[in-house]
């Protein structure tokens, strides 16, 4: 063989280099532009304001708000060990109750609060009492020290 046809001719290193280009040139252009969703961000303020969410039905935090809607969030990730808090906005009493344990409100007065107080990580679905298409779901995840280091 000549110098000229080893030049000519790609060595495996210069194809893989050449296919991971196209790869990556494709994986970074998708061709829809729209921007890439994003991932809100938990806090542990414990407020329903400061723990608001792009999507009213998901919210992290430590308070559900009863509405003549039903419960807002649907959907609450919260951290063992702190309280959460329904908070009756309606103008008529309104009973919490838990499908699988048993933890129930008794009658929340307009205006009024429930407080409890998850002990260990959970999944929990709760309903209204008298309104039993009002429903809701609570995470509870591990509680985390602030060192960073969960809690144990």
């Amino acid at each position: 063989m000549t110098s000229r046809s080893r030049r000519s001719r790609p060595t495996g290193g210069r194809v893989l280099i050449g296919a991971l280009t196209l790869v990556l040139l494709g994986a970074c252009s998708s061709g829809s532009g729209s921007a890439p969703a994003t991932t809100p961000i938990p806090t542990t303020s414990g407020t329903h304001d400061e723990a608001a969410s792009p999507d009213p039905n998901f919210d992290y935090g430590h308070t559900i708000l009863i509405t003549d809607n039903g419960f807002e969030p649907h959907w609450l990730v919260s951290l063992c060990c702190a309280a959460i808090t329904w908070k009756n906005m309606t103008q008529s009493a309104v009973s919490v109750r838990f499908d699988h344990q048993l933890v129930a409100s008794g009658a929340i007065a307009p205006g009024g609060t429930f407080s409890w107080k998850p002990h260990n990580v959970q999944s929990v679905t709760y309903h209204a009492v008298e309104h039993p298409s009002w429903r809701g779901n609570i995470q509870v995840n591990q509680s985390v020290e602030p060192s960073g280091t969960p809690s144990g």
